[in-house]
């Protein structure tokens, strides 16, 4: 039920242009999600790509989800201002995405550590991260074809 709730949030993200309709789309499934899912996205929307996303970071409707996610230590990950990324819990081929993920490192044995639903949470949370990038990219290529086509009118 998690992943499904994540992939849906996921695919609104990808999908759904307009900030207000994400915002009525999505909040249904945050009040739904477990707190190491709501900590996940919190890390992730720290992450540059879904700044992109939700340019103030997070919705002021999420606000109460920081605090949650300060006020508890519920997956051990460190972040760091770096250009890669360590991560072998799956197949996943997060190296396709460590140079957009930039400030996020997940440290192979802390990784471990955790029980397998996290470790499918974070698989999911990083899937979520990689779609809010393709986002990003299609979004900005269709930025510069209008700005093509405005230069020729």
């Amino acid at each position: 039920m998690e992943e499904g709730l994540l992939i849906k949030l996921a695919s609104i993200l990808s999908t759904v242009k307009d900030k207000e309709a994400i915002l009525k789309k999505s909040f249904k499934i945050f009040s739904e999600l477990s707190e190491d899912s709501l900590f996940l996205i919190y890390l992730f929307s720290e992450s540059s790509q879904l700044k992109l996303i939700y340019p103030e970071s997070l919705p002021l409707q999420f606000s109460w989800l920081k605090g949650k996610a300060e006020s508890k230590e519920i997956l051990k990950i460190k972040r760091a201002k770096v250009k890669n990324i360590v991560f072998s819990i799956s197949s996943l081929p997060i190296k396709l995405y460590s140079k957009e993920i930039g400030k996020l490192v997940i440290i192979e044995k802390e990784a471990k550590k955790l029980s397998l639903k996290k470790r499918k949470i974070l698989e999911v949370g990083v899937k979520f991260l990689a779609l809010g990038i393709k986002s990003k990219q299609a979004e900005d290529s269709l930025k510069k074809k209008e700005e093509r086509l405005s230069l020729l009118s």
